[in-house]
């Protein structure tokens, strides 16, 4: 008898706002936004400042065509210098992420 294996959906994380190497407005406060494939993964964000990690809280996206399947908004982020922006999804067994430098203007 034959059996039949699912294949393995790869998660894809694509991080649209804000851009790699960006300067952020805010003074450390910013939200970000972006993509994921498959659309029901488990969306998570961090940034890394050193051996410093700052954890975003999930916030519903702005409208936008077309529409983002995430959001978060970090608060008290070090400004002037670059930080690692991360966002990762896992679906099942699979991780995807995508990390950008950014730096937040004060």
């Amino acid at each position: 008898m034959k059996q039949l294996v699912s294949p393995q959906t790869a998660v894809t994380v694509a991080i649209d706002k804000p851009l790699n190497n960006a300067h952020v407005p805010g003074g450390g406060t910013f939200k970000t936004f972006g993509f994921v494939t498959p659309t029901g993964a488990t969306m998570s964000a961090w940034i890394t400042d050193g051996g410093n990690t700052y954890n975003g809280t999930a916030t519903n996206p702005p409208p936008h065509s077309p529409s983002y399947d995430w959001g978060f908004q970090f608060t008290g982020i070090p400004t002037g210098h670059a930080v690692s922006l991360t966002v990762q999804g896992v679906s099942g067994s699979d991780t995807g992420s995508q990390t950008i430098s950014i730096t937040c203007d004060a």
